[in-house]
């Protein structure tokens, strides 16, 4: 009898032990395939942000700051100058004040960027510091972009805009470049998209008084 029981506790003992690393074996398997499923929904979302940048790119929102028509104080001869001036194909007219004043960093200045009616393109400008002045901590925004707009069409204007960062009291020489985009329409999805036909600089002297 003591040996039957025995055998019979032996068995048990073996028939836990073979569940208990059948369980084992269970949970390594549902934890690989959780990993597999983590790892394809990454690559997925990889992908997928991939193409939605992509598409972004593609998609430049439209200058919130733009006004449709010819900049504020323009006298008569000057406005209709502007409407009679048209721009050669695969030629860009640019203009954006050259010494802009800010009171502060995060007021906004007379920027005054304007997109001429007899431009062929929209433009989006953006403002790099290659210089300043050696005002406290001014030079320590040397080679940072300090401005970028968005998509400007034929016919607007940007008067007054922020800059995006908060710099402080000083003179800084910037460049200012203008990317031209052409407006075609997506034959699959029937978007509009826009394409980067060419580019275009020229030098500012950007001041902050305070």
């Amino acid at each position: 009898m003591t040996n039957d029981t025995s055998t019979a506790e032996i068995s048990a003992i073996l028939r836990r032990e073979i569940q208990q690393e059948q369980k084992k074996k269970d949970r390594k398997k549902r934890l690989i395939l959780l990993l597999v499923f983590l790892l394809f929904l990454l690559m997925g979302g990889l992908t997928l942000y991939h193409y939605l940048e992509s598409r972004d790119a593609d998609r430049i929102q439209k200058e919130i700051d733009a006004a449709v028509g010819i900049l504020p104080g323009m006298n008569d001869e000057e406005i209709q100058d502007r409407l009679n001036r048209s721009v050669a194909e695969g030629r860009l007219n640019i203009s954006i004040n050259p010494t802009p004043e800010y009171e502060n960093g995060t007021a906004a200045g007379d920027i005054r960027i304007e997109n001429i009616q007899g431009n062929k393109y929209s433009f989006a400008v953006t403002v790099t510091c290659i210089g300043a002045s050696e005002d406290a901590g001014a030079g320590e925004y040397v080679g940072e972009v300090v401005m970028q707009t968005g998509l400007i069409d034929p016919g607007s204007y940007v008067q007054d805009k922020r800059l995006d960062v908060d710099l402080p009291k000083g003179q800084y020489t910037c460049v200012a470049t203008f990317v031209a985009y052409d407006t075609v329409t997506n034959t699959e999805t029937g978007e509009e998209e826009h394409e980067q036909v060419g580019s275009a600089g020229t030098q500012i002297l950007l001041t902050v008084k305070e």
